[in-house]
């Protein structure tokens, strides 16, 4: 009986957070860190405008901004997860891979590796 008590404990446990909002999170905050390394060198610039503005600002004030387009979101999306537990994983893995796609083509396009018909 305290076997199955134990069992039914362990089955209860959520995680504070999903692993698909830490590898989304991971995802964007690598992008980030890029960002600021290849841009801060001279070699690449930041395709979205506002962005772009923030990174010409300060650098800082680039962190600032990227890291709340991505905290909060996935903030709220954590705490929605209660209503929709596997639409919410799988929003998360489309997103994840969404951002990873993206990201490739548009680092390909826009450093003339990729040409796109548009």
């Amino acid at each position: 009986m305290v076997r199955n008590a134990v069992a039914l404990e362990r089955r209860d446990v959520r995680p504070l957070v999903l692993p698909e909002t830490l590898l989304l999170a991971t995802i964007c905050f690598a992008d980030m860190i890029q960002t600021l390394v290849v841009v801060g060198s001279g070699k690449a610039v930041e395709a979205n405008p506002v962005l772009a503005r923030a990174m010409a600002y300060s650098p800082w004030a680039f962190v600032a901004l990227k890291m709340v387009s991505f905290i909060a979101p996935l903030a709220a999306v954590e705490l929605l997860r209660h209503r929709s537990p596997n639409f919410i994983r799988l929003a998360l893995r489309i997103g994840a891979i969404g951002y990873l796609v993206v990201y490739i083509v548009g680092s390909l396009h826009i450093n003339h590796v990729l040409q796109l018909p548009w």
